[in-house]
């Protein structure tokens, strides 16, 4: 090494050998550092090698060497520093190192492996399945290019077989762990005794094995796993960096073993191995974080086995360890947070309290932009019950005064709910004064901002690489386009009046929106339930102990159950499901909807000639797919001023947090608009029930809205020339939208369970272009003001642990720009749905100020009423229509 040191500092810049000795330099520091060196030293090789490829021409063969060099050394630099810049430049530098290199060359499979090694620490880090997928794809195409009993063979599989079983821990396909399985041992027999890789090799297999274990359950499996990983702990010297990694895997195998044949020795070995893991892992190191959760778990696997108090106390200050450390992951300090705080509820309730509150407020990093929706789902999934019991902890534990409780109650609610939402709606301020200032920096926003909405395929950039090898490709992924964003969000942050561009809003703002009637934010959680009040006198909070978890679940099941039931079955079976769903409007009202409105003062129905007073509802969870609105005993006499219903009390709204009900106020038009409308109706719909009702519905609403545009589905297959272009199309009706401040949907939908944003509105075409909740994500419509879905199910999220997300049809119509927005709980009548969506708009129809669309909220109130007044006993009729927004 010093000897090429002197040849740099002997050679001048410009002569032909000095980038081969900065090079040489290079791959003798990164040696060095391997062998138990410094990390000066491998900044120093990145700093060789970015000399280097400077130097060398772009039309020099051997280039690619050098640039595959540098994209290693980055890589290593950010698994040991956590740089997330060193990581983006490694994978953007390999796939620059794949593109110069021919198809046929022998030279391809190393950078293959090298970029898709990139990806997958990409993936750990964001949870990108964009990066693993591609991981895959490359490390496939590396196995097929590499020789057989070449270097790179046991190089190929081992990549392969590392990318396989990470994505088997995402999607828990039977088919990647054994593959991955296979891949490890084809590494393994490819590697000789004294070979620099085996300890890592041996590791790999062993955990692939381990994992296999606890999906099939075969001893096997988990003999051989501790057999690998106690091989890779032997042959890896002791200051080895990748030795903690060794040692915390051996520990889990060692805990499972523990528990499989209940043996001391074990369990007490998994305990000093974890803890060995953790000193020889240095304080910053990426990999902290997951050691630290290793040995918090075997100590607690020992206790419960062995009942020793003092290891309890000592797993749970370490999860409070990990939970507090900034330094780690947020899904690792989440994770520790909830493990911290289930186990000190009892004991350290403020602790516990605290804990969950910050685990909370990191749950938008968890969910980040650099990844795909279904990705920042499917983070979000796991943990469905984090919010409720943080901000019930807070509002049981927590120290202060009962204002200050709520108030961060509240403030928790607001953070762990429509995480996904807040998101969108950071991106959607008004541009107006944007456009009108700053037009370039507006146009570069709406851009990136549309790009992001619309996703970006690495794998198809891959495959174009690949297939097409064009020199230069570069593909853009995910994360290098937020981080784009992120600089021309701050580039607008930085412009005078623009300070809080798509920031969310501030604890005045929050508070600011009972000005127009209070706001009741529900939280039911196992530990306990309370409602929430924000009115123009402050928050204050009420408790609600028989709204009970487990009987909301009853509840909703068997309500939901009578809906279907009343729509689908037999009359006697009808009967039975009305009190079914009758009784459960009464005991909604028992238990939350009547202990709310008497905290709120709303004791009875207003007099003729005073206007109705109205709530916005945000009830979250489980409790959010009950329609709180309807609660009520619906048979009290009709002349009764208490009579015992929220339709007789008050107008509802909804919101699935303050923070939206912000961005559609901020969004509202003036208080006239045109009558001019797109009504979209499809009578008959490609593989669906016809709607007998709706071609009707769409007439009249015609007739009410003479400036409107009507596409409508022709009742046969053949249809005349003149019909085509009327025909619903997703691409026709996103092409009408942004002229229509209304917009009236009369078909059927689907709420896609296994991925909300799918759920969708059935038009001509749904099979080939669906009109889904992601596909609206792009818009930004200036000029929309109401949109009326008269469709089934359109405010629903049947995904348990999204539920608070509240990503469904009409929170997407709202992010769109839409600042009322009336949808469904469930499947709607066709018939009653005809005269809702007439009367309705005959509500909302002044013949001195035009259309007033900013009164949704008591037309459809009056509406339902209506309809309620004549149809007592039929809830399942009336009470599926909400109103959300303004």
């Amino acid at each position: 090494m010093t000897v090429w040191k002197r040849l740099v500092r002997a050679t001048p810049i410009d002569h032909p050998s000095h980038a081969v000795f900065q090079t040489s330099l290079g791959i003798a520091l990164e040696v060095h550092f391997k062998n138990g060196g410094q990390l000066r030293d491998l900044d120093e090789a990145v700093r060789a090698h970015r000399i280097a490829a400077h130097l060398i021409p772009a039309n020099q063969p051997n280039r690619w060497k050098v640039i595959t060099n540098l994209a290693n050394q980055l890589h290593s630099r950010s698994v040991h520093t956590g740089s997330p810049e060193d990581l983006n430049e490694a994978i953007r530098r390999g796939w620059e190192s794949i593109a110069t290199i021919s198809d046929e060359s022998k030279h391809l499979a190393g950078p293959l492996i090298n970029v898709s090694n990139a990806l997958q620490t990409r993936f750990e880090r964001t949870g990108s399945a964009d990066d693993l997928d591609t991981a895959i794809e490359a490390a496939r195409r590396a196995v097929e290019v590499t020789p057989a009993a070449c270097p790179e063979e046991a190089l190929a599989h081992a990549c392969l077989g590392g990318a396989l079983i990470t994505r088997f821990g995402r999607t828990n396909t039977r088919k990647d762990l054994d593959e991955s399985v296979n891949a490890f041992e084809v590494t393994l027999k490819a590697t000789p005794a004294d070979h620099p890789s085996l300890a890592g090799r041996l590791s790999n297999h062993g955990s692939a094995l381990l994992t296999r274990f606890s999906r099939v359950n075969d001893d096997a499996d988990l003999r051989r796993a501790i057999d690998d990983l106690r091989s890779a702990v032997a042959v890896t010297l002791a200051g080895h960096p990748s030795r903690g990694g060794y040692l915390i895997k051996l520990a889990a195998a060692l805990d499972e073993y523990g528990k499989l044949t209940g043996q001391p020795p074990a369990l007490d070995e998994a305990v000093r191995i974890a803890r060995e893991a953790i000193d020889t892992t240095p304080e910053n190191h990426p990999s902290r974080g997951g050691h630290l959760i290793g040995l918090g778990n075997a100590l607690h696997v020992r206790y419960d086995f062995l009942g020793d108090p003092a290891d309890l106390d000592a797993a749970i200050r370490i999860y409070e360890d990990a939970a507090n450390d900034t330094g780690l992951s947020p899904s690792v300090r989440i994770e520790a947070a909830h493990e911290a705080a289930r186990h000190l509820v009892e004991s350290e309730p403020h602790e516990a309290a605290v804990l969950m509150e910050n685990a909370v407020h990191q749950l938008p990093e968890l969910a980040s932009r650099h990844m795909r929706r279904v990705d920042q789902q499917r983070a979000l999934d796991r943990l469905p019950v984090l919010t409720s019991d943080a901000a019930a902890l807070v509002l049981a534990h927590a120290s202060g005064t009962s204002h200050n409780r709520a108030v961060r109650a509240l403030q928790v609610l607001e953070s762990g709910r429509g995480v996904l939402l807040s998101q969108a709606m950071e991106v959607r301020d008004d541009l107006t004064e944007l456009r009108h200032r700053h037009p370039e920096l507006a146009a570069r926003f709406v851009d990136l901002r549309n790009r992001l909405d619309q996703g970006v395929d690495d794998i198809s950039s891959f495959v174009h690489l690949i297939a097409q090898r064009k020199s230069g490709i570069d593909p853009q992924s995910r994360y290098q386009l937020v981080t784009e964003f992120n600089k021309v969000l701050a580039q607008i942050r930085a412009k005078n009046g623009f300070t809080s561009f798509g920031l969310p809003p501030s604890l005045d703002e929050i508070l600011s929106a009972a000005t127009e009637g209070p706001v009741v934010m529900f939280n039911v959680s196992r530990h306990r339930s309370d409602a929430i009040l924000i009115t123009a006198a402050g928050v204050t909070s009420t408790p609600l102990p028989g709204l009970e978890i487990r009987a909301l679940i009853r509840a909703f099941e068997s309500f939901h159950q009578a809906v279907h039931t009343s729509m689908h079955d037999s009359i006697d079976a009808v009967y039975d499901a009305q009190t079914t769903l009758t009784q459960t409007l009464e005991w909604l009202w028992d238990v939350a909807a009547e202990p709310v409105l008497e905290a709120l003062g709303f004791h009875d129905q207003p007099l003729p000639g005073e206007p109705w007073p109205r709530v916005w509802w945000a009830p979250g969870g489980v409790l959010g797919l009950l329609p709180i609105h309807a609660a009520g005993y619906h048979d009290d006499p009709a002349g009764k001023s208490d009579r015992r219903t929220v339709l007789d009390r008050v107008v509802s709204s909804y919101t699935p947090t303050i923070r939206t009900l912000h961005h559609a106020r901020g969004r509202a038009l003036a208080t006239t608009t045109s009558h001019h409308a797109l009504i979209v109706a499809m009578p008959t719909t490609p593989g669906q029930m016809p709607l007998a009702h709706v071609r009707a519905e769409a007439t009249r609403l015609a007739n009410r809205l003479p400036n409107s545009v009507t596409l409508i589905e022709p009742e046969t297959e053949i249809c005349k020339e003149g019909d085509q272009g009327s025909r619903p199309t997703r691409e026709r009706v996103l092409s009408h939208l942004p002229a229509s401040p209304i917009a009236h949907f009369a078909c059927h939908a689907i709420t896609d369970p296994r991925d909300p944003s799918e759920s969708r509105l059935l038009l001509h075409d749904h099979n080939t272009a669906p009109l889904t909740v992601a596909s609206l994500g792009p818009l930004n419509l200036d000029q929309a003001h109401l949109a009326y879905l008269s469709a089934c199910s359109t405010s629903v999220v049947h995904t348990p642990g999204l539920v608070d997300e509240a990503i469904h049809l009409t929170s997407a119509f709202q992010v769109a720009g839409y600042s009322h927005v009336v949808g469904t709980l469930w499947e709607i009548h066709d018939q009653v749905a005809e005269e809702v969506a007439d009367t309705f708009y005959s509500k909302l129809i002044n013949d001195h100020y035009g259309l007033d669309a900013k009164r949704a909220a008591y037309a459809l109130h009056h509406t339902v009423r209506a309809v309620r007044d004549r149809l007592p006993n039929t809830p399942f009729l009336w009470a599926a229509y909400l109103h959300a927004g303004a």
